[in-house]
C-alpha cells in the first residue's frame, strides 16, 4: 500500500491553503505585526524582479541578512486563538469608546460621519482618518443606526466598510449585544451577516452562552445556523460541557466538531476522549463523526494516528478509496509542515537550507510519517520544493532505482505550469531524456501542457523566451508545442518557430516539415 500511495502523491495536485488571515489582521488592529511580516509580504513580488539565488551567491549584505531572518523566523502574524482575538478586540473597542467620549458630538452626527468617511476614501490607509470615521459612526449609530448602516454601504462600503463594523461592535460592548440584535436582520446591505460573524465569536470567546441564546430571536433559521456554528468555533475548550448542553438543546451535536477543529491538536485529543467517555449516546457520537468539521480535523491533524484518520475520511468521502485518501492526507501534512514553523521553501529557494535539512525539519514535525512511510515523506517534500530549485531538490529521490527516480522526476515537471518558464527549463536540464523508454514522450507532454498554460499567462513574452533558448532538445520541444498551439491562426510565427527546430524526430512531427 505504501508504494501505491507514494505513486499517487505525484498525481495529486498541490493542496489548497486556507486560514484566518483576515481575522489575524483584525486581531492586530488592522496593523501588520513587525518588519519581518512587511518583508514577507513584499517577498513574492520581489522574486519576479531578481534572479533566484543559490547557496553562496553574492548579493547585498543587508538583503542577505533579510533573507536569513525571513527564512529562519517563524511565520509572522499567525492567529493566536479566539480568546486572544476577543481580548484584543475588546481593548480596541474600549479605546474607540474613550475617543468617542473625548470627541464632541456634532450638531448633525450623520453629516459629520459622512464627511469623515469621504475624507477616509481619499486616504484609505490613514490611521487617524480611520479612527475619526469610526468615532463619528459611533455617534451616528447611537441616534439612528438604520440610517448609518444604509448610508455607509451606499457610500462605498459594501463588505469592506470595516469602520462601521468596528463602530457597531463598540456600541454592542457599550450597551450590550441585545441592543444591536436588530442590526443582524437582513436589510439588503449584507451588514447583518458581517456583524454576526464577529459578534458571535466575540460572545462565544467570552463564554456568553445566555447572550448567544438571545440572538436567536433576531435571526432567521439559516442565519441562526451560521451564527451558532461560528460561536462553536470560538467557544473556550475548557468550558466544553456548557457547549455540549447547548448543542443538545439545538439538536446539533455536529457543532462539537467545530469546537474540536478550531483547537487543533488539543481539540483532536479532547474530542477523542469525549467520544470514548460514554457521555454521549450513539446517535450523538455518530452525528459528530459524520460532520464536516470532524472530518476536516482528521484531515489536517497529524497528531491523530493514520488508521483513525483513514477510517473517518474514507467514510466521509465515499468516492475515494483508502489509498487515495492516504495520499491526500500525507500530502497535506507535508504541505503544512513546510510552512508551519518557518518558511522552509523560502529558505531552500535562497540557499539558506539544503533539501536534506528541510527534510530533517519536516521529519521532526511528522515523526509518525517519518517512521512508517519515510519514502512517501521524502517524495512529498520533493514535490513541495521542486518548483523552488528543482535540480537541488532531485537528491530527495536518490533512494529510488534509476528509472523510477526519473519517471517521478518527470511527473513533477507537470506542476511547473504556473511557474517561471526558466525554472522549468533549468529543472528539465537536470532530468536525462533517455533514462527510461517513456521519458522522451513525457518530456514532450510537459512542454505541450505546461507550455500552453505558461503561454496563456505570458503571451508574446513566452514566445520571445522560447526563441532565445540555447539550441537543444528542450528548445525544439518548446517550439513544437507552440507551433501546435498557434496553428494556422499565426502561420507566420509558427513557420518561424518550425524553421529553427533541429531534432529530426520533432521535425518529422511538424504538419508541414520545412
Amino acid at each position: 500500500m505504501k508504494k501505491r500511495i507514494s505513486t499517487m502523491l505525484f498525481v495529486a495536485g498541490h493542496l489548497a491553503e486556507f486560514g484566518v488571515g483576515w481575522l489575524a489582521w483584525k486581531a492586530g488592529g488592522g496593523k501588520i505585526a513587525g518588519g519581518l511580516e512587511i518583508a514577507r509580504q513584499t517577498r513574492d513580488a520581489r522574486e519576479h524582479e531578481r534572479p533566484r539565488r543559490t547557496r553562496g551567491a553574492a548579493h547585498d549584505p543587508a538583503e542577505r541578512l533579510l533573507d536569513r531572518l525571513i527564512a529562519e523566523a517563524p511565520l509572522g502574524n499567525q492567529f493566536k486563538g479566539w480568546g486572544r482575538w476577543a481580548e484584543d478586540s475588546r481593548e480596541r473597542y474600549r479605546n474607540l469608546l474613550a475617543q468617542a467620549e473625548e470627541t464632541a458630538v456634532a450638531d448633525d452626527p450623520a453629516a459629520a460621519a459622512l464627511a469623515a468617511m469621504e475624507g477616509l476614501a481619499t486616504k484609505p490607509g490613514d490611521a487617524t482618518l480611520r479612527s475619526e470615521a469610526t468615532v463619528r459612526l459611533i455617534h451616528w449609530l447611537r441616534v439612528d443606526p438604520a440610517a448609518a448602516i444604509k448610508a455607509s454601504f451606499k457610500q462605498g462600503g459594501g463588505p469592506m466598510r470595516l469602520e462601521l463594523q468596528d463602530a457597531a461592535l463598540a456600541v454592542a460592548m457599550e450597551k450590550g449585544p441585545d441592543e444591536v440584535g436588530g442590526w443582524l436582520k437582513n436589510d439588503g446591505t449584507g451588514f447583518g451577516t458581517i456583524l454576526a460573524s464577529s459578534l458571535s465569536r466575540q460572545m462565544a470567546a467570552s463564554g456568553d452562552l445566555a447572550g448567544i441564546r438571545r440572538m436567536k430571536e433576531h435571526l432567521d433559521p439559516q442565519a441562526w445556523s451560521a451564527f451558532r456554528r461560528m460561536a462553536a468555533d470560538a467557544w473556550p475548550l475548557g468550558r466544553a460541557d456548557e457547549l455540549i448542553a447547548f448543542c443538545r438543546e439545538e439538536g446539533s451535536m455536529v457543532l462539537m466538531g467545530n469546537l474540536a477543529s478550531a483547537n487543533g491538536a488539543d481539540g483532536a485529543l479532547w474530542i477523542g476522549n469525549l467520544l470514548a467517555s460514554g457521555k454521549l449516546d450513539e446517535a450523538e457520537q455518530e452525528a459528530i463523526r459524520k460532520g464536516p468539521m470532524y472530518a476536516e480535523l482528521m484531515r489536517k491533524n497529524p497528531t491523530v494516528d493514520m488508521e483513525t484518520r483513514l477510517e473517518v475520511l474514507t467514510a466521509y468521502r465515499p468516492g475515494m478509496n483508502r489509498e487515495e485518501v492516504g495520499a491526500e492526507i500525507m500530502g497535506r501534512d507535508v504541505f503544512d509542515a513546510l510552512r508551519k514553523e518557518k518558511d522552509y521553501r523560502y529558505a531552500f529557494r535562497n540557499g539558506v537550507m539544503s533539501a536534506d535539512e528541510v527534510l530533517a525539519e519536516v521529519s521532526r514535525q511528522l515523526p509518525h510519517m517519518a517512521a512508517e512511510s519515510p519514502d512517501a515523506l521524502r517524495e512529498n517534500v520533493f514535490r513541495g520544493l521542486v518548483k523552488d530549485d528543482g535540480a537541488r531538490a532531485l537528491r530527495l529521490l536518490d533512494h529510488l532505482p534509476g528509472q523510477e527516480k526519473w519517471d517521478k522526476a518527470m511527473a513533477a515537471a507537470f506542476s511547473f505550469d504556473e511557474a517561471d518558464p526558466q525554472s522549468l527549463h533549468d529543472y528539465l536540464r537536470a532530468v536525462p531524456v533517455d533514462a527510461s523508454p517513456d521519458l522522451w514522450r513525457k518530456r514532450m507532454d510537459v512542454w505541450m501542457m505546461a507550455g500552453a498554460e505558461i503561454h496563456l499567462r505570458l503571451g508574446a513574452d513566452y514566445l520571445a523566451w522560447v526563441k532565445q533558448l540555447p539550441e537543444g532538445l528542450d528548445k525544439d520541444m518548446a517550439s513544437y508545442a507552440l507551433v501546435s498551439l498557434l496553428g494556422s491562426e499565426s502561420a507566420g510565427i509558427a513557420a518561424d518557430l518550425s524553421s529553427n527546430i533541429r531534432d529530426p524526430k520533432i521535425r518529422g512531427m511538424l504538419p508541414t516539415p520545412p
